[in-house]
């Protein structure tokens, strides 16, 4: 919410007759919002696929995934685009295949649960082999696809991962009839949630430090394994670990912040640096989640009156920004100063955290 919309709203809550007129900035807001999501769902299909160029990095998925042992040198990166036979323009995120054989892979990125995603990477499949068919030949086995959905979203991935699950069935029917062959449509599911940090934070490789930023909720937590990890990743890849930190955090801190960061992850040091680093960005945590309160406070407040809403807002966006900087351990004249809390307030909210 820019300071303009902010000035408007106050305006028109001083003024009743002007409440239609708030409504009509309300939608604005969330229309707003809408664009906000569509464009960070963006950047993390943007996070992935700049990972999934890099064929150390798809060699190791592939290992860890599918138990196949591929050298970097042995995979080739295919066109992502298909036209149908409809004459449609259809889209696959990441696709590989290796070096003189028919075998690809299809990578897909979720950051929602979709039913109809079996659906979604047969349709791909189906145009993978479309193309390639007649390259293998009428006496050669024809092109095969292993699919993999990663999904980076909040919550539980509830859709099924093959067509056959979403099918109707005949009773005791379909499997005698078809055997394993009814999982047509079928993939592997990587969901981010179920890695395990500690061994994130070990790892050397790129792919692993972004299911670790996927699984962070505090814009300084992902600045603090930033920072702690630059060195344990290779000089080579240092370069897109931090485009992917940049893409990471970029909705949500300025690119001067970011790059001031990169700057100490190049000097070094130690945990004491990390800390500091951790308190400026603190500042740009406080101003996002004012305006994130701001804005439920003002949804309450067509429900139970604006200016009281409008005040919840303001309430809730500064009690978040504190939780924030007190779980980074900042120390309470900071805080004193940043947000002009008082101690008793700040007390209350500690013990509330019971710190």
């Amino acid at each position: 919410m820019n300071k303009k919309i902010d000035e408007k709203i106050k305006e028109y809550l001083r003024e009743p007759n002007k409440k239609e007129e708030l409504l009509k900035l309300l939608d604005k807001i969330e229309e707003e919002s809408e664009k906000n999501k569509t464009y960070i769902d963006k950047l993390h299909d943007k996070i992935f696929k700049e990972i999934m160029l890099d064929k150390e990095e798809v060699a190791r998925f592939i290992y860890i995934n599918y138990n196949i042992f591929l050298k970097p040198n042995e995979l080739e990166l295919c066109n992502t685009e298909f036209r149908t036979r409809n004459n449609k323009v259809l889209e696959v995120d990441i696709l590989y295949k290796i070096k003189e054989k028919q075998i690809f892979f299809l990578i897909e990125h979720q950051t929602k649960s979709d039913r109809y995603m079996a659906y979604r990477v047969l349709n791909y499949e189906i145009e993978i082999v479309n193309r390639y068919r007649t390259i293998t030949g009428e006496n050669k086995p024809m092109p095969m696809v292993i699919s993999g959905v990663i999904f980076t979203g909040k919550g539980n991935w509830k859709a099924k991962t093959s067509l056959g699950e979403l099918q109707e069935d005949i009773e005791n029917g379909v499997e005698l009839i078809l055997g394993n062959e009814k999982n047509v449509g079928n993939y592997k599911l990587i969901d981010v949630k179920k890695y395990n940090k500690d061994e994130l934070r070990k790892s050397s490789y790129i792919l692993d430090k972004a299911y670790l930023f996927e699984q962070l909720d505090d814009v300084n937590e992902i600045v603090r394994e930033f920072l702690l990890s630059y060195t344990k990743i290779t000089k080579v890849k240092r370069a897109l670990f931090e485009k992917i930190f940049i893409l990471t955090l970029s909705s949500e801190v300025t690119d001067d912040t970011l790059n001031e960061i990169i700057k100490i992850a190049k000097i070094g040091g130690g945990e004491e640096e990390v800390l500091t680093m951790a308190q400026q960005v603190v500042r740009n945590e406080f101003k996002m989640n004012r305006r994130k309160g701001i804005l439920e406070g003002l949804e309450q407040g067509l429900e139970q009156g604006l200016e009281q809403g409008l005040e919840q807002g303001l309430e809730q966006g500064l009690k978040q920004a504190i939780k924030g900087m007190l779980r980074n351990n900042v120390e309470d004249n900071i805080i004193i100063d940043s947000t002009g809390i008082s101690k008793k307030e700040l007390n209350k909210i500690k013990k509330e955290m019971r710190l």
